[in-house]
């Protein structure tokens, strides 16, 4: 049993906790999933343990995330010096494309605070705690924070409104990418004979996720000022 469930298990009988299947959990929020368990233990069909095979999946994300990100930040050129005569776009499909942005990116969030917030409970040895918190900081905050950031801005260079929904979806995807490495790895694990139920404890953390929900989903205060400022950071500043 992990660390995180024995600490969940002291709050299963007065409700202060939730049981996540480890399998589904992998599926909602990737490789930061992987961090759950003991570095030492066995990850798979090829026998290597979860302080080896994390390291390798995230590398080969990073290597493909960072390297689109890259990309799509040098196409980041204002608007007047590619096109000498073009018509100003709609900024509300941009406020649009990049308010949807912000909730594609901010998805797998409340996993990867909780997780992250009782990462020593998960792992005793400052090695590993020092692996696993640095691939759910990465995983959990950065890419998605780097991604939100970068995708927002190329939004604003879109030329047409066929071009903003076109880009909304070409920006979607890339935080994503170490789940579709994992995808099949697990489904690869499955076909080769490796059927596992495991399942995780969560504390819950009740005011923090009031919190979260008021301010981004039913009185969206956050994704509203962050695609206002990006939209007049974009437009405005950048000139793209």
């Amino acid at each position: 049993m992990s660390g995180l469930n024995k600490q969940g298990s002291r709050y299963l009988k007065s409700n202060q906790c939730i049981t996540k299947s480890c399998d589904e959990l992998e599926c909602e929020i990737g490789i930061s999933s992987m961090c759950i368990y003991p570095g030492d233990t066995i990850s798979g069909i090829t026998n290597m343990t979860y302080r080896r095979s994390v390291p390798l999946i995230v590398l080969q994300a990073l290597i493909l995330q960072w390297g689109l990100l890259y990309f799509l930040s040098s196409l980041l050129v204002p608007r007047a010096e590619l096109h000498k005569d073009f018509e100003p776009l709609p900024h509300s499909i941009v406020f649009i494309a990049i308010y949807l942005h912000f909730l594609n990116c901010m998805q797998e969030l409340p996993y990867s605070w909780q997780l992250f917030h009782h990462l020593p409970d998960l792992h005793t040895n400052l090695p590993d705690l020092f692996l696993f918190g640095g691939v759910i900081i990465l995983d959990g905050f950065v890419v998605p924070l780097v991604s939100f950031t970068l995708g927002a801005l190329y939004l604003c260079t879109s030329r047409t409104i066929g071009d903003v929904i076109l880009n909304a979806v070409a920006v979607a995807f890339i935080h994503d990418i170490d789940n579709w490495i994992l995808g099949l790895n697990t489904r690869a694990n499955l076909l080769a004979g490796k059927v596992s139920v495991r399942t995780i404890h969560i504390p819950i953390n009740r005011p923090a996720m009031r919190q979260f929900v008021w301010s981004v989903v039913y009185i969206p205060v956050v994704p509203i000022l962050m695609s206002s400022s990006f939209c007049f950071i974009g437009f405005q500043v950048l000139k793209l």
